[in-house]
């Protein structure tokens, strides 16, 4: 393929150029003016011509006329114009030199030494040739020294014509010249296609841009993001005007502008500035630019990641059994509704009443459900490390502080939902933290300079009340009510006695279908734990019926006996350090009525006979009479 292009002016430099130049790369053609020239030019750049050679005001023409084409000058040697000088100054008392303003700096610099008195014209155009030569007759002059255009003119005017010809040495010079710069070219085309395949690769916008705003370079995601047609925006400032109004504030104060949010096209983006400074002078800047729906992806992808760290919902409001009450119904209701905003919610419930269970399904039943959930026990946690564990920590924040620090839950749950578990034991000096976090939704990391921005739903819960404790001065009142939001009151299972037996069914199926064999109850046994009023509630529930298929799954069925026997090896509820009365009391006040009611049964099928009843009950007859006293059945003693 052919990639320079020769373009002279005689026919002599037409034949040397020819046999100097290698014709599988090389194309050598012969015009007369420029216009003749530039056309050619013209030609050859949209043939795919690398570059151009030429001499004189030639290339000067083709150098000014805007082509994409390097033009390699035809060198004039001295020593020919000198040779040229000096025969003129020898044969004619008056003499010019017309050309160029290459070929007049060359015959000026000679002045000096020669001596030759020349007059000289500059030629800008080809219309000067016509006129400087007529201007040269007028003035006298014999004789005119230049190339092959000027002494052309000057001999169809009648003066003689000293030409500065090229010679063999000289257009090979020009082609070695010309292989240089193609060599350069080549490397600078290497480094671009580097460059750009590299920009492009990049899933951010780069857009580079010079001093005054115009854009050099941009890639293709920019192009997609702000429909950049590269013809019309190279060179050009930006069409958007906000963002070249950012742009022109980063130039003016050498200030970078960060994660600015804009709109350009159905693309939503936040865009970076920074200023390129090259020996202390803003020379340009750089834009980045970062498609709101590919950060949210990438956030998705860290989300995914954290899923293997456990941080998802895994329940959701079909996962509640126990819906047969109206006041869990109700419940759900509201709960449903609260997952639709953003707004914070406070879980009041009793332990195990399933708290946690309905933060994850608000989660999962909000626009949020695709991001992380994350659950925290303030209880768990001990009053030192809690702050690090929620806000996180710059490396060196404090001694044994990981290198690269940490990102704290908050950050975590940055577009979902963070689940606050036994609120009310967060400490008195963490409160205000959380509280400012609560405001602001940013947050800092400890040790940290700076405040990040978190989009966070929170989810409170508590076992406690509140109110009760801001006022006893153990919790913030400021916190309290920006906690209290959206509340949400589990209520306890003995309120809602129509669940139990639901719930009953549920899990010993759930627990029946595993190793453990099935449990047959009673309709006494069935009696005992629907009368039972489950301080403990779902929590105790859910763990009773799992001893009962431990304990008696395949063996034998359970009645009132082997559902007490559960009952008493229930074992404290999980807040049992606090509440340990509650439990007893409610089982003693249990088994005290089923006593009764089985007493008076007995009594009533043995018709007052006390020795048949107390065989009927399986105890002997002082037993039955000490029961009696007990009880204070007078009526039934007395018959």
């Amino acid at each position: 393929m052919k990639e320079i292009g020769i373009i002279v002016n005689s026919t002599d430099m037409f034949r040397l150029a020819a046999e100097a130049a290698d014709p599988e790369h090389v194309e050598v053609v012969l015009t007369h003016t420029y216009e003749e020239s530039l056309s050619w030019a013209r030609s050859m750049e949209k043939s795919g011509f690398r570059l151009l050679i030429s001499r004189g005001g030639h290339s000067s023409r083709l150098r000014e006329a805007g082509l994409s084409l390097p033009v390699v000058d035809i060198p004039f040697t001295g020593n020919n114009v000198v040779a040229l000088l000096l025969q003129a100054k020898k044969q004619y008392p008056a003499f010019g030199v017309v050309g160029n303003r290459s070929l007049l700096q060359i015959a000026q610099a000679m002045e000096d030494s020669i001596g030759c008195g020349a007059r000289y014209y500059e030629v800008e155009g080809w219309g000067d040739f016509e006129l400087r030569i007529a201007e040269a007759k007028a003035a006298g002059l014999e004789a005119i020294v230049g190339g092959y255009d000027a002494t052309s003119f000057a001999t169809r005017a009648g003066l003689t014509g000293l030409c500065v010809t090229s010679n063999a040495y000289e257009i090979r010079t020009a082609l070695q010249e010309a292989a240089k710069v193609l060599a350069i070219l080549d490397e600078e085309k290497q480094r671009s296609a580097v460059f750009r395949a590299t920009l492009d690769a990049i899933h951010e916008g780069i857009i580079l841009l010079d001093s005054r705003g115009s854009v050099i370079h941009f890639n293709r995601t920019a192009e997609k993001l702000l429909s950049l047609d590269a013809p019309l925006a190279i060179g050009a400032p930006l069409a958007d005007p906000a963002l070249n109004k950012k742009i022109w504030g980063v130039l003016r104060d050498g200030a970078p502008l960060a994660d600015d949010v804009g709109m350009a096209q159905d693309y939503r983006y936040t865009s970076s500035i920074s200023p390129i400074r090259v020996d202390g002078q803003n020379t340009g800047a750089v834009v980045v630019l970062q498609e709101v729906g590919y950060v949210r992806k990438i956030e998705q992808i860290v989300r995914r990641k954290s899923a293997d760290r456990g941080l998802v919902a895994r329940n959701t409001f079909a996962n509640i059994q126990g819906g047969s009450s109206r006041a869990m119904r109700e419940v759900i209701r509201i709960a449903k509704h609260y997952s639709q905003i953003d707004s914070t919610v406070l879980i009041n419930g009793e332990s195990g009443a399933g708290k946690e269970l309905f933060a994850q399904s608000i989660h999962n039943h909000s626009p949020r459900s695709q991001e992380a959930f994350v659950a925290v026990n303030c209880a768990s946690i001990p009053a030192n490390l809690l702050e690090s564990e929620l806000f996180g920590y710059a490396e060196g924040a404090f001694t044994g502080a990981k290198k690269g620090g940490k990102i704290g839950l908050f950050e975590l749950a940055h577009g979902g939902t963070i689940f606050l578990d036994e609120i009310a034991e967060i400490s008195r000096d963490m409160q205000p933290r959380l509280l400012r976090v609560l405001e602001e939704r940013q947050i800092m990391r400890i040790g940290a300079d700076r405040v990040i921005p978190v989009n966070t739903r929170v989810i409170a819960a508590t076992n406690q009340n509140l109110l009760s404790l801001v006022n006893e001065g153990r919790f913030r009142s400021d916190l309290y009510y920006r906690l209290n939001v959206l509340a949400l009151n589990l209520p306890p299972l003995r309120e809602r006695r129509e669940d139990t037996a639901a719930l009953l069914e549920y899990f010993l199926r759930q627990f029946t279908q595993g190793s453990f064999g099935q449990v047959q109850l009673k309709e006494d046994g069935l009696a005992v734990l629907l009368a039972y009023p489950w301080p403990g509630n779902v929590r105790e529930l859910k763990n009773t019926m799992e001893r009962l298929a431990v304990v008696y799954g395949d063996r034998q069925p359970v009645g009132r006996a082997e559902a007490l026997a559960c009952l008493d090896n229930t074992g404290a509820p999980a807040k049992a350090e606090r509440q340990p009365a509650q439990e007893s009391t409610a089982l003693g006040a249990l088994k005290k009525q089923l006593e009764e009611q089985a007493i008076r049964q007995a009594m009533q099928e043995a018709g007052g006979n006390k020795a048949k009843a107390a065989r009927e009950l399986g105890i002997t007859r002082v037993t039955l009479y000490k029961k009696l006293r007990q009880l204070e059945l007078n009526l039934l003693i007395n018959n």
